[in-house]
């Protein structure tokens, strides 16, 4: 029979997941909801260094970022993992969807494929692509989390560095790999993000640089590659948090359901215990 120490063991670990599983949830809310207005920010960013870019895009010193035409025979995915535990799902998800993107344009058939890996998990999820793929890929491992490309200038800028020549010396088309949050639902998102793809001009209107430096215009094309990654590993950051918010709410749910249903059983294993008590007492006096 279970007894009054062991429930009550039981109703105290309940008692301590509820409030750890609570405080996890509001520290995922506040972190998405600061994530959000960075996102905001970083969008209307984008979109200016785009309006500049595409007045720029005439410049036959520039052409090369804007080239559709490439011959190479690679294609690079540039893929942005989940770090934290608790979401190894969002991983095998946007790994699929990059499996299911080669398979449909048929890379495998006529192109080399590299996958640039992002994230710690990273290391652990190497193993599992190799043997989920028919054909073969070449990896290359970046063990850099998002957190730390979040924080970390530095390793931020070697990471772009890094794009930028496979780009300059394989002329190849590279994408980048990351969940996106819409309408509460996580989204594996693939966009090109070299060469540049800019929208038509409507007005066709042709300015007039004075004093063009080759320093400043080539900057704005790293900053905004800059932009794009940053706004890749953003959205990736807020689906994770957004995961474990609803991992988090359901654990706390459910904790605190079991110790609701724990407290009765000790209120009635207390009640039946006091009962015996009574009746024992009860029976003694008759017998005196």
């Amino acid at each position: 029979m279970i007894n009054k120490k062991y429930l009550k063991n039981r109703i105290n670990i309940t008692k301590y997941a509820f409030k750890i599983t609570k405080s996890i949830e509001t520290i995922s809310i506040s972190k998405l909801k600061n994530l959000e207005n960075k996102l905001v920010n970083n969008n209307l960013y984008n979109n200016f260094l785009l309006k500049i870019i595409n007045n720029i895009k005439f410049l036959d010193n520039y052409l090369f970022y804007f080239n559709k035409n490439l011959n190479s025979s690679k294609i690079f995915y540039l893929i942005i993992f989940t770090d934290q535990g608790l979401c190894g799902n969002l991983n095998i998800n946007l790994f699929n969807k990059v499996k299911l993107d080669i398979i449909n344009k048929k890379y495998n058939n006529n192109k080399k494929v590299y996958f640039l890996l992002l994230g710690n998990k990273s290391i652990f999820l190497k193993k599992y692509i190799i043997n989920n793929l028919n054909f073969k890929v070449k990896i290359i491992n970046y063990k850099i989390s998002n957190e730390m490309l979040f924080n970390n200038k530095f390793k931020f800028i070697f990471l772009i560095n890094k794009v930028i020549s496979i780009y300059n010396i394989n002329k190849s088309n590279i994408y980048i790999v990351f969940n996106v949050l819409k309408k509460f639902k996580i989204i594996n998102n693939i966009n090109k993000l070299l060469p540049i793809n800019c929208y038509k001009n409507k007005y066709n209107i042709n300015y007039i640089y004075e004093n063009i430096n080759y320093f400043n215009i080539k900057n704005i094309f790293y900053k905004y590659i800059e932009s794009l990654i940053f706004n890749g590993v953003l959205n990736n950051l807020i689906s994770e948090n957004f995961s474990r918010i609803i991992i988090m709410k359901n654990a706390s749910k459910n904790s605190e359901n079991l110790y609701y249903k724990l407290n009765i059983m000790y209120n009635k294993l207390r009640q039946f215990n006091v009962t015996k008590e009574i009746i024992e007492l009860i029976s003694n006096l008759d017998i005196l």
